[in-house]
Formats: C-alpha cells, structure tokens, sequence
C-alpha cells in the first residue's frame, strides 16, 4: 500500500515562527517539510537540523515554480523589510508568483497577524480600527487583500491566518515570560487579562497540516489556541517549566508614579501620541523616501534612549501581551490538539539538543531575549 505524503512549503522559513513550524512539521508522521530561503546562510539553521531547505526567491516565474514543485500546501511566512513602498512591492511580486506558479489548485495560506485588527501598539485590548494605527498593521492588511485578489485571478484556494501572539521555543516572546517566571513575579498590562491572544506554534503547525488536507474552507481566521489561555495560566506554564512559583502582581500595584509628576506624565503622553502618529502617516501617506528615512531615525532613536533609560533604571522589561479574546473567526478543533502538540514540542527539543547541544534553547533568567 502506498504511502502518501503532505508536503508544505514555507516561504520565508528562516524567520522565527517559520523555523520551528518547519521543525514541528518535520516531526509530524506524514508531512514533508520545505523551508524555502532567499539565501544559503539563512537556511543554515534549519539544515543543521536535518531538514533539507530550498534556496531562492520568488521573484521570477522560473525559480518560482522551482521552490514551489512538487507541494501540495504553500504558507507563505515572507515579511520585507525597508521602506513602505519597497516592502508592499517585495509582498506583492512574492504574492503574485506564488499564486501563479505553484502546483495547480494547491492552496495557498497569507501568514498575516491580529495586529491586522489595527489597534495601536499600546492597545491592551482588541479593537476594531478602520484606519489601521500601525504601519505592520496597515502592511499586513495590504497582504491580506493582494492574497485573496491573486487567488480570485488565478483560481486557487486561499487562507488568511491573523496569528496571535506566537509562543514557543524559539520564540522571543517565549523567552520573555521564562525570564520572568525565574523571578517568580509577573508584572505590567499583561498580568490584568483574564484572556490573551497566545498560539503556540504547535497550533500553527496542525492548521497548515489540516488546510493541506483540505479539512479547512478557505478563508479568513484568527488563530489562536484553543481554549483560549487564562492570562495565569500561561504564566504558571511557564513557571513550571522555569521550576518555581508563581506570583502575579498587576501594574497597579507595582511601581505606580506617585503625585507631583503631572509634567513628566503629560510630556510622555504628548510623546506616545506623537509616535503614533508618526505610524499611521507612514502606513497611509505616501512619504517621499528622505521624509520616512528622518521619521524612522527619530522613531528609532527615541526608543533606544527609552531602553537605555530601562536598564539603568534596572525597570523590568514589558511584556507587550494584548488581553482577549481575539475577535474573528476560528479555525474548527479537532479531537487529540493538545497531546499532538505537547509531544511535537517534545520531540523538536530534543532534536535541538542532539543536533545543537543541550543549551540550545534554555532560557536565561537574568536577560531577555529580544526579536
């Protein structure tokens, strides 16, 4: 009897999330992974691993349809960087190659964000924005609509994944939280939630997995684990793995500014509005090329003088976590979620420490790992 074989490229895998879903579908019974990257050194990693990675971009008919052969699931996890115009061009060209030049009816999966939802960056809860108040928001919605207008053109499946805050080993903001759960205490926005938006990328593994099987429609979904996490209980998860306990302290209570700081507070909320600004004119306007270049240096600038100020101070590091629960639709559950993704997780540590040594991914808890 002959064995069949679902195989799944990710354009894009070098990137965090992307490596270790490469990884987990490398571990699953069944699958094939294909990590694709632009270059050889990006795809170091994942063949040090034991994966075999394709090399290339999508940016001509010919290695399109090169990197993409022979795949029954396209993901496309590619995010550009630079200057507005310069990375909605780099999604668009990955976009309409992808579409054009993979396997007949193979369906195609647009790895989007629930930031896409438009909130600022300080929200910490969901809402609706119709002008979006981040350029990544306002670059993911761009994504999301040259997706689906490909597909429509070239007659293929499409799916739109706006991710939640994506947890797992290789994961920064992973990384974060064990920095904090070796403390014992977890302060700040994040310690108020009663629901948060984590997917572990276990999660995202099994949708690429059921979307290639066809078990999915296509379509927009938000994804994120389910039953959705108590913001305590993902905290003592951690905990337990940093072997302490846990105590959660909301930012009421830690470090409140006392009176007579009236000055300071209306400087830092004139300072706040104007960086937000400063997002929606990037993601909406179209800035010439010098006037971007001057708003991202002082954008940049000011944010490393507010992380040196952080350290000096010895100011616990914030974990930007946005309380749920994530509106839009979900994916459909399966039976047996958990306990794939539990043993999937287990066996890609394991890989690491075989083929990368034992330290490979410890998390350390006197600092944090940032993206």
């Amino acid at each position: 009897m002959t064995r069949t074989t679902t195989t799944i490229a990710l354009i894009g895998a070098n990137g965090h999330v992307a490596t270790e879903v490469s990884l987990l579908l490398d571990r699953m019974d069944g699958v094939t992974a294909v990590p694709v990257c632009r270059s050889r050194l990006g795809a170091a990693f994942l063949e040090g691993c034991g994966l075999e990675c394709r090399v290339g971009g999508l940016d001509a008919p010919s290695s399109s349809r090169q990197l993409l052969a022979g795949c029954d699931l396209v993901a496309d996890f590619s995010l550009p960087a630079g200057l507005r115009a310069d990375a909605r061009r780099d999604t668009r060209l990955t976009l309409a190659n992808g579409m054009a030049h993979a396997p007949p009816g193979t369906p195609y999966v647009y790895m989007s964000s629930t930031m896409a939802f438009g909130m600022s960056s300080r929200d910490q809860g969901y809402r609706k924005r119709t002008v979006s108040r981040t350029r990544y928001a306002a670059d993911k919605r761009h994504g999301e609509r040259r997706a689906l207008l490909f597909g429509l053109q070239h007659h293929r499946p499409v799916y739109v994944l706006r991710l939640g805050q994506v947890h797992g080993d290789l994961q920064s903001v992973s990384r974060q939280m064990m920095a904090a759960a070796s403390s014992g205490t977890l302060v700040g926005p994040f310690a108020t939630g009663p629901v948060i938006d984590a997917v572990f990328c276990a999660t995202i593994a099994r949708a690429l997995v059921r979307i290639a099987q066809r078990e999915v429609a296509p379509g927009r979904y938000t994804v994120v684990d389910s039953p959705e996490w108590a913001a305590g209980s993902l905290f003592g998860y951690y905990a337990a793995r940093a072997g302490g306990a846990s105590d959660i302290a909301p930012d009421d209570k830690v470090g409140a500014p006392g009176p007579g700081h009236l000055a300071r507070r209306l400087i830092t909320w004139s300072a706040r509005r104007l960086a937000a600004r400063k997002e929606v004119l990037t993601a909406h306007l179209p800035l010439p090329a010098s006037a971007e270049r001057r708003l991202t240096t002082w954008y940049l600038t000011d944010g490393a003088r507010a992380q040196v100020a952080a350290i000096e101070n010895r100011s616990n590091p914030a974990l930007v976590v946005r309380a749920g629960p994530a509106p839009g639709r979900r994916l459909p559950q399966f039976s047996g979620d958990a306990e794939i993704g539990r043993t999937s997780t287990e066996e890609v540590r394991r890989l690491l420490d075989a083929r990368l040594g034992p330290d490979s991914h410890v998390f350390p808890s006197d600092s944090v790992a940032r993206s």
